[in-house]
């Protein structure tokens, strides 16, 4: 008993003790002297980026109340207002003041003064000013309902705008006085498909139909035109992309606008009728040798390629012109040899034509070869001009196949205007000229017209100062109507107009002969060998300048020649 009643006054005791120290610890003691400061702490991590404000722009105005948008740099707007305060009541105007002096600035020995004082400061050279920036252009660049956009161009390449608002249109007023008649325009005219005033293309295309071929273009005909393939006046060769067209376009025309075609090698077209083409030159489509041409070959070979034919109906489609397709042609342009290549070759076919062509600077002008059908090359020669290279070798025409007809040619610069190769014959010629061009030593061994073959008729054919005008072997029978020889100054030692090298077997009728000048040899007709079956009828030379009467023995039915008194 004694002994729990210590245990209990002893937990009293603890406990009171207890309460005194925690009393006296909520008394604060006086503050102790400072410590040592401690280690810096770690780095703590980099705060998120601050966003500040890019720009403050008053964007709206509505009475006296201004709006300002505020643009942060992470793109994000605000807006504040700002409200000014009524306009006040102007002030009551003052006193006018004093008329003000103008300073007179001189320069006096190399100092400033003003008003005859010296400023005592030196005249000396300013600074260059910086580059002005001026206005280069102003132009509308912007309508919409009555306000105008015109943007100005500054001379640094910087631009602005401002706009001007138009007035509303007003009403229309009185009619004035008719004006005076204006003059006759250009009548509008359709060239390559589009609309032409004068040399101006609208480019609007022309669409309709008309019955005058001369008012349709090319495309509108069904024409292959080549410039949808290839470009004209490039100074490059085209010959393979122009062998491609034809290969590609059997019984098609194919037309060339004006412009330059460069040839390196010849281009050919199928003989076989299933597979030929006609070729349409515009006037001035020019298709040239290229300087480095190399070909004995013609530049434009007709009915060289594709010559054999299948037996359809009994015929051979290949020499047959009953099959669609075997009468085609070359119309139009200039062919242009560059002095060095030959120009047209018909090479094969029936009926092939050309016609309207101009042919210069070549070495053969046209060279019809002997033809598929027993030799027979029935090409037709119609209003050609042909300048040669005159060169030795130079011929005009060169005709080996038979049956051809020659028309309104006309022939330059060549050693020989026209020549019947031994397989010709059958050819008819009319109203053809050669005129030698050139000097009395390239005039030696010159011929209007050779005939080397058989059965040829010429009529009103004119050979202009060549050596021989009309030359015809043993066996040529051929018969010369109306046909003219001239020499027209004293040049050629040799005038002879017609000269058989055999026997004289052939026909003159009606021919006129005028040697114009003296010369070694001056004769209507030489005959190599005597004899033959060849008849001269009113012929018209003057007797009293031939120098050979060879003429007498062939002379019709007693004729003789006449000749102005």
């Amino acid at each position: 008993m004694k002994k729990r009643i210590l245990r209990t006054l002893s937990i009293v005791l603890v406990i009171l003790m207890m309460l005194t120290v925690f009393a006296s610890c909520n008394q604060q003691g006086e503050q102790g002297p400072a410590g040592p400061q401690g280690p810096a702490g770690e780095k703590g991590e980099s705060g998120e980026a601050g966003n500040g404000v890019k720009s403050i722009t008053k964007t709206s105005t509505r009475g006296v109340v201004d709006t300002y948008t505020v643009t942060y740099t992470d793109g994000t707007t605000t807006t504040f207002t700002v409200t000014n305060g009524e306009r006040g009541i102007q002030g009551i105007q003052g006193v006018p003041g004093k008329d003000g002096h103008s300073p007179i600035i001189t320069i006096q020995d190399g100092y400033w003064y003003i008003d005859g004082v010296n400023t005592n400061a030196e005249v000396g050279e300013g600074i260059k000013g910086d580059t002005g920036n001026g206005i280069s252009d102003i132009r509308k660049t912007g309508s919409v309902g009555l306000v105008d956009t015109y943007t100005i161009t500054y001379t640094n390449g910087g631009t602005s705008t401002f706009t001007v608002t138009n007035g509303a249109q007003g009403l229309q007023g009185p009619r004035g006085p008719q004006g005076l008649q204006g003059e006759d325009g250009d009548t509008p005219y359709i060239r390559y498909g589009y609309w032409w005033i004068g040399n101006v293309n609208t480019n609007v295309k022309a669409e309709g139909t008309s019955t005058d071929s001369s008012t349709l273009n090319a495309a509108d005909m069904g024409y292959i035109v080549i410039t949808d393939y290839l470009q004209a006046n490039t100074g490059a060769d085209v010959s393979d992309a122009i062998q491609k067209i034809i290969d590609d376009n059997p019984n098609r025309t194919i037309y060339f606008p004006d412009g330059e075609y460069i040839l390196a090698k010849p281009i050919m077209t199928p003989g076989m009728p299933s597979k030929s083409v006609s070729l349409n030159l515009s006037n001035y489509a020019h298709i040239k040798a290229a300087s480095n041409w190399s070909s004995d070959e013609a530049m434009i070979r007709l009915g060289a390629k594709e010559v054999t034919g299948e037996y359809i109906d009994g015929m051979n489609e290949y020499i047959s012109s009953y099959f669609n397709g075997s009468c085609y042609y070359l119309s139009g342009g200039i062919i242009d040899g560059s002095n060095i290549a030959k120009g047209i070759a018909v090479e094969a076919g029936v009926e092939t034509s050309i016609r309207n062509v101009s042919i210069k600077k070549t070495q053969v002008g046209i060279h019809i070869k002997s033809g598929s059908n027993n030799k027979s090359s029935d090409a037709d020669i119609d209003s050609v001009n042909i300048s040669c290279n005159k060169t030795p070798g130079s011929i005009g025409i060169l005709i080996e196949g038979k049956d051809n007809t020659i028309t309104n040619v006309r022939i330059g610069r060549a050693r020989i205007g026209v020549r019947f190769a031994s397989t010709g014959g059958g050819n008819f010629l009319r109203n053809v000229h050669p005129l030698f061009v050139g000097t009395t030593e390239e005039n030696l061994g010159s011929i209007g017209f050779d005939d080397q073959s058989d059965g040829n008729w010429y009529d009103f054919c004119y050979s202009d100062h060549f050596e021989v005008g009309f030359k015809m072997a043993d066996k040529t029978v051929s018969t010369y109507q109306s046909c003219f020889c001239y020499w027209y100054n004293n040049e050629p030692s040799t005038k002879i107009a017609f000269q058989s090298t055999g026997r004289f077997n052939s026909t003159i009728w009606n021919s006129k002969v005028d040697f114009n000048g003296s010369g070694a040899t001056r004769a209507y007709i030489k005959v190599a060998t005597s004899g033959g079956c060849g008849r001269i009828a009113c012929p018209i030379f003057n007797t009293t300048v031939n120098n050979a009467d060879d003429y007498n023995a062939y002379m019709a039915n007693g004729d003789s020649p006449l000749w102005k008194s």
